[in-house]
């Protein structure tokens, strides 16, 4: 039996506080800018359905965005970065649809939320496909796999070994004489 050696590196706390704080303030102003954004009344005027499709889409992208750029500050100081971002943003974009109630000729709406919701998992399911990132996952230091005493090492002079072993079977030798 060939033995199969994993061949790893453990994973070391993360702690890069100094990336953490050059790259928060960028999630921050996005942040600002769906306050801001918010805090206007009417922006969009009445257009009708599309209006409906313009902020929906709004929602979908700015909280996605929003998503991505938390799980970006915060990758290098924990393994639980995507959880969190999903969890800030759509915290934010309930906060978000309770200070529209405060503002005049805008209305707070479970759909928008919804959309929000939507974005920051879209943004999750990209940075999960894109870098293998799980939300919330962590992982133990991982070590090699140790060989069985009954393992053995490969030996290309054993059979079921080297090139030959993965080589097609040859056909058969051809049979001489006549069929009855």
């Amino acid at each position: 039996m060939v033995p199969l050696y994993v061949v790893t590196t453990s994973q070391q706390p993360k702690s890069n506080w100094r990336s953490c704080a050059r790259r928060i303030p960028i999630a921050i102003g996005l942040a600002a800018a769906i306050f801001f954004q918010s805090s206007q009344p009417g922006v969009l005027g009445d257009l009708g359905a599309l209006n409906l499709i313009l902020s929906s889409i709004g929602h979908v992208v700015m909280f996605g965005a929003l998503t991505a750029l938390l799980w970006w500050a915060l990758d290098p100081v924990t393994d639980r970065a995507l959880l969190i971002a999903v969890a800030v943003a759509v915290l934010y974009g309930v906060s978000d649809e309770i200070h529209q109630s405060y503002i005049a000729a805008r209305t707070a709406t479970v759909v928008d939320v919804g959309f929000d919701v939507l974005g920051a998992a879209i943004a999750a399911f990209l940075i999960t496909r894109r870098s293998g990132h799980t939300a919330g996952a962590t992982a133990p230091p991982a070590r090699p796999a140790q060989p069985n005493s009954t393992d053995q090492a490969p030996n290309p002079s054993r059979p079921g070994y080297g090139p030959a072993a993965h080589a097609p079977d040859p056909a058969p030798p051809p049979t001489s004489g006549t069929r009855s």
